[in-house]
């Protein structure tokens, strides 16, 4: 693959980068956030995960492996991603990884074409038919470290995707800031749900179970709350 003078070779993508990261048993797991997680993962075509660095938005987008009735697509990106060709041969390769019967046309037009990037929407239209020809049941597509991307293309293109998204694909996008998607649009429309640094916080159970489970220390309610309040969750 090639685009702007630059050549892509599939092999030379990690399949890492489309396998969702395993939560460590350190990690205090947090039921209440995960049920919401996927409550709104099933009713929404977009969730996004928007908050600084070091605020667990991929260990929450992560959380939705435990549930066994949403099949996971994940895919991480870092700054090489930025480009319009890897990143939807990256799209492809993730559901093909987690869907064998999906995304091989749309991978090889993207090696093939002399001219991929300009023929993006087509492909995305490949893609799309894939998917549903192999009909699986409604699944969340994690994008982990969206913010990365700064390319116009991308973005036009992960636009025309969220437009035209198959019922059974839910995105869920982890980002620091907002992305230059069409947000307004599709929170006007009820597509969407945000999960914002305020919803990320610990809530007093939350700290209560981090004091439990990890110090062997219970706690009482009022000085629970007094924690959650001074360190803002």
């Amino acid at each position: 693959m090639e685009q702007a003078g630059r050549t892509l070779h599939p092999d030379w993508i990690p399949l890492t980068k489309v396998m969702p990261p395993q939560v460590g048993e350190d990690i205090l797991l947090r039921p209440q956030l995960s049920e919401r997680l996927v409550r709104a993962v099933t009713k929404k075509r977009l969730i996004l995960i928007s908050a600084p660095a070091g605020s667990g938005k991929t260990i929450t987008a992560a959380s939705l492996q435990a549930a066994p009735e949403l099949p996971l697509v994940w895919l991480t990106l870092d700054e090489d991603d930025d480009d319009l060709v890897s990143f939807m041969w990256l799209l492809a390769a993730a559901l093909h990884h987690r869907f064998p019967t999906c995304g091989a046309k749309a991978m090889s037009l993207l090696a093939g074409l002399p001219n991929p990037a300009g023929e993006s929407r087509r492909i995305l239209g490949v893609l799309i038919n894939e998917l549903l020809a192999a009909e699986p049941a409604p699944f969340a597509f994690v994008v982990d470290d969206y913010h990365l991307v700064k390319n116009a293309a991308v973005h036009q293109v992960f636009s025309h995707l969220l437009d035209h998204l198959p019922p059974p694909w839910h995105f869920v996008i982890a980002t620091r800031r907002e992305p230059p998607l069409p947000l307004a649009r599709l929170r006007a429309r009820g597509q969407m749900a945000v999960f914002d640094l305020d919803a990320l916080r610990f809530e007093n159970e939350d700290v209560q179970t981090l004091f439990r489970e990890r110090l062997a220390l219970s706690l009482p309610p009022d000085t629970v709350q007094t924690l959650q309040t001074r360190t803002e969750g």
